[in-house]
């Protein structure tokens, strides 16, 4: 399978990245800094692609530089800055149109976090 993998510097995204191409996948990496991918062991075996996920002309570009492409892995998050929630939202919606506009048919959404909800007998104290 052709997969692009956002987040790719990352620490899930290099270990994803490392995994799928152990695998035999051809993978796309992606990533708003390049120079960054080539400090990984992987950088001679990927397809490296620029994509700030914040951006939505950015986004599309990666989508059409990257030509085909059966899955994308969305492991972009902007943890702990100001705003990242919605920040996240809008940048995970980027990808996805632009991953739609694209033809791809299946999107893999790593989140990390809950919502805010009240305990129900279900969920554990802590």
């Amino acid at each position: 399978m052709r997969i692009l993998v956002t987040g790719a510097t990352g620490y899930v995204g290099s270990r994803l990245v490392t995994a799928l191409l152990a695998d035999g996948h051809k993978v796309l990496a992606a990533s708003r800094n390049l120079a960054r991918l080539r400090r990984l062991g992987w950088s001679d075996d990927v397809t490296p692609v620029l994509l700030d996920a914040s951006d939505p002309a950015s986004a599309r570009a990666a989508m059409d530089a990257a030509g085909h492409i059966d899955v994308v892995y969305y492991l972009v998050h902007g943890i702990g800055q100001p705003g990242f929630r919605d920040s996240d939202n809008a940048a995970a919606a980027n990808v996805a149109v632009a991953a739609r506009a694209a033809g791809v048919r299946r999107i893999v959404y790593l989140g990390g976090f809950v919502p805010d909800a009240p305990k129900t007998r279900r969920c554990p104290s802590t």
